[in-house]
């Protein structure tokens, strides 16, 4: 494994330990430090095309996640991380490359538990793919990610989401060829809320 294959994959590492280390609700204030943390676990469908560059890149993916509260759900404004896995399929023109990843994510909610709610979230995680293109260059690169969305409770445990997503993908400077590429990503998902 080469050395900056190395960072990145510690630094996904450090990320992770840093938001799943078990102190109950500590950011939410005092009160709900034995009440435990409340979780989503759930998949998205998405559909992804790029918008910038000489080519056309679209794809569909499949993106299971894990997500733990790290604030109250039921306060107005509510932090999530989230392991968000992707599987992304390439269509057209490089129907048969594809990208395997993880992405961190942060999700800030504006009331969850009512019947609807909005989000914002942001990603950067790592991933392979054999796609190989001048704009990213190496097989690892950087999933990039910002957005935004809705969740919709249908059940008191169950939602479903949609949202827009901003995704960049390149390998952050660590070949020449370093282009990178823009996508606009829609989601649909669905998820399971538990404690």
């Amino acid at each position: 494994m080469a050395a900056w294959q190395r960072r990145i994959f510690t630094t996904a590492v450090i990320m992770t330990l840093v938001f799943l280390t078990p102190s109950g609700y500590g950011l939410a204030g005092e009160g709900l430090q034995n009440q435990g943390r409340r979780h989503r676990v759930g998949g998205f469908v998405t559909s992804g095309s790029s918008y910038d560059g000489a080519f056309d890149y679209d794809f569909f993916s499949l993106n299971p996640f894990w997500g733990v509260f790290l604030t109250d759900p039921a306060r107005r404004g509510s932090w999530e991380f989230a392991l968000e896995g992707f599987y992304n399929k390439y269509t057209g023109d490089y129907s048969s490359n594809y990208e395997l990843g993880l992405s961190p994510t942060i999700r800030w909610h504006y009331g969850f538990e009512d019947s609807w709610s909005p989000y914002l979230e942001a990603s950067i995680g790592v991933m392979y793919t054999d796609l190989d293109i001048p704009e990213t260059g190496t097989d690892i690169n950087y999933d990039v990610h910002v957005g935004g969305g809705l969740n919709f409770r249908l059940k008191p445990d169950l939602y479903l989401s949609a949202s827009y997503r901003l995704r960049h993908l390149s390998n952050g400077g660590m070949s020449e060829r370093n282009k990178g590429v823009d996508y606009n990503q829609f989601v649909f998902g669905l998820s399971y809320y538990y404690k």
